[in-house]
Order: structure tokens, then sequence, then C-alpha cells
């Protein structure tokens, strides 16, 4: 039902055209989001009149990049990675695409949380989560986390406000789409 990926920075992929690139007509979507909280965007490049449909053939795609964390190391490329891949996705293969840029763990749970809820996937229907950012192996559990915005280590070396693997795959079974993508494209190092 669903596929793990783990890519290096897809932005340096000497496939990706570049000159592909178009200006898309950009769907503000309130969350109720403050400006730490992340941006969410809807890209959406065809006529229809349910922008909440997800028919057979189609794909949503949810692209979180993070570039700057508060208690970690900041990154360069994982904002650009998304907006690039995102816009590749939509203008050369009319995936729905929503942006999340230095969400937080709130801002994340909230996106599955309207996406599950929300969204109607068609069978035939498709969904990607693609995440460029901080990732971490526990060394008590071995389960691997997203690290987001707003994630920190407590004295005692456990972290707080990280996106666990196992919610991922739990939460990804709760959308409803035929297929199922997940691409990390996440160092492990947290420096």
């Amino acid at each position: 039902r669903y596929a793990l990926i783990n890519l290096r920075s897809l932005a340096e992929d000497k496939n990706i055209d570049l000159d592909i690139f178009r200006e898309q007509e950009l769907y503000d979507f309130e969350f109720g989001l403050s400006q730490n909280r992340g941006e969410i965007l809807i890209d959406n490049n065809e006529e229809n009149d349910d922008p909440f449909k997800i028919a057979k053939g189609e794909t949503l795609a949810l692209l979180v990049g993070i570039n700057n964390y508060d208690n970690f190391k900041r990154l360069n490329n994982p904002i650009s990675d998304v907006e690039k891949i995102g816009h590749v996705l939509s203008s050369k293969y009319n995936f729905k695409t929503i942006f999340l840029k230095d969400a937080n763990l709130d801002t994340l749970e909230s996106t599955f949380h309207r996406i599950q809820k929300e969204y109607t996937f068609e069978e035939g229907s498709q969904f990607l989560f693609y995440f460029a950012g901080h990732g971490t192996i526990s060394s008590m559990t071995q389960q691997t986390s997203l690290i987001m915005k707003d994630t920190y280590e407590k004295d005692d070396g456990r972290l707080k406000e990280h996106f666990d693997a196992s919610i991922l795959k739990s939460t990804i079974r709760n959308i409803m789409s035929t297929r199922t993508f997940v691409i990390v494209d996440a160092c492990h190092s947290r420096e």
C-alpha cells in the first residue's frame, strides 16, 4: 500500500528540467497558521469544481521542507528542493501539491488531519509524502524520526516535538488513496 524511498537531494538531479517551471495559480489554504508555524499552499493545475477530490489517476503531494530549526543547525536546501520538485510534479505531471515550509510538529499533524478529513480519494488515486530536512534514529528505540522546526532534545537525550516514523506509517495508512509513496531526504547527523 505504500513505499518508503530514501533519496539524496533531488534538486541536484540533472534530469530535472528547470525550464518547465511556470507560474502556477496558487491558492492560499488557510489553516489559521501564525508566521512561525509554516506556510501551506496548494498548487491546483486543473479546473476542478472540487479541489479536495483526488480522482482516478490524480496524485496529491504533501511536500515538507525545513531549513530553519529552533534547536538544530540550519540547512540550506530543503525548502528549495521541495519547491523545485513541487513545480515539476505540478507542471509536468499535474499533481495537486501542498507545501509546508519550516513547519513545526503541530502544523504537520494538522495538515495530515485535514487531508484525512477533507480530501476524497477515488479508486486509482495516489498520495505522495516528501520530507526534506533533519532526521534521526533514536538510540533507545532504533526508530527513525523526522525533526521538525520546533523539535528539541531533553536533558536525558529524548526528543520532543518530533515526528516518529511509526506515527508516519499509521497516519499514511489512514489516507484512503489507492497507492501511497513516502520519500524521506533526511540526514541523521542532527548537526
